[in-house]
């Protein structure tokens, strides 16, 4: 895992996917100071309503060898529901301020760490693989080429720096967003998709 950067950088942008009700809203990859169980995802879409058969997965984009591809991590939403504003939020630690609104649904405790160099994190349906081990990019050229799911419901890479040509982010190959860094500068730590979480 690569060296945390010591502060975040904010995106603000538009990124509602057409072709779906729900989608990843907001994610927090590169803490200001430091992780220390302060990562997040937040997931929008109608109030109260089912996750089951939802999986959010973490795709590795880093290095020279074959991880590039692979879906390291895989949480089962299947047994929540959104909030009665319509979000769930994931995050790491339960102490984490400022405090979610009593109207979100909250995971803490099991969420593993979110990969901080070159990640794409994508909302799928119907998961079907092996976390450790399936690859969508088995020849590890950025084009998809094995799928492990029934449906990419909402999807977003982030690269930590462009200059790391061969690293790769899966999502807009995937339907989604996938974004480059400014300048040479971390183009993530809060990627902020919507509204934050609180709202």
């Amino acid at each position: 895992m690569k060296s945390l950067y010591a502060f975040a950088f904010a995106l603000l942008f538009t990124y509602l996917p057409a072709f779906s009700q729900y989608y990843i809203r907001s994610v927090m990859v590169n803490s200001p100071g430091g992780n220390n169980g302060n990562q997040f995802v937040e997931i929008a879409g109608p109030p109260n309503q089912s996750l089951n058969n939802y999986y959010l997965i973490e795709i590795e984009g880093d290095g020279t060898g074959n991880a590039r591809g692979v879906v390291e991590r895989v949480i089962n939403l299947s047994s929540y529901s959104l909030g009665s504003k319509g979000l769930l939020l994931l995050r790491e630690n339960a102490s984490l301020a400022p405090a979610a609104s009593s109207e979100t649904t909250v995971i803490t405790g099991n969420i593993p760490t979110i990969e901080t160099g070159t990640v794409t994190l994508a909302l799928v349906t119907g998961w079907s693989g092996t976390a450790g081990t399936s690859d969508i990019d088995a020849n590890n050229d950025g084009v998809v080429d094995a799928t492990f799911w029934t449906s990419v419901v909402s999807a977003v890479s982030t690269r930590d720096d462009n200059s790391q040509t061969n690293d790769r982010g899966y999502g807009a190959a995937l339907g989604g967003s996938s974004l480059p860094d400014i300048n040479g500068a971390r183009y993530a730590g809060f990627l902020f998709t919507g509204v934050e979480y609180l709202a």
